[in-house]
């Protein structure tokens, strides 16, 4: 049991990064990073101004809880029963920002 909670994790932290990715690369002025491993996740946003706060809010609104990382940044810390609908919820939200 132990190791196919391990395998999704991977597999889907894969997933949630690639397609984090694929919004930020639409958003460059928003968002400047994304790194982290696993479904632990960090999203940069640029120095100037409260870029971070207000993305936190924007994910807040559309029912995406996060976590203010600084000044610069949110962390996605979901929970190991992360699902790819909870994926697509993730990725519909930044794509509204």
């Amino acid at each position: 049991m132990k190791d196919r909670l391990i395998d999704k994790v991977e597999l889907v932290g894969a997933n949630l990064k690639k397609q984090v990715e694929g919004v930020a690369s639409k958003k460059p002025g928003q968002i400047t990073a994304v790194r982290g491993l696993g479904t632990s996740l960090f999203i940069d946003t640029p120095k100037e101004g409260d870029q971070a706060f207000k993305l936190q809010q924007h994910l807040l609104k559309e029912g995406v809880l996060t976590k203010l990382n600084g000044s610069r940044g949110i962390a996605l810390k979901p929970a190991l029963i992360l699902e790819q609908r909870h994926l697509d919820q993730l990725t519909a939200a930044l794509s509204r920002y």
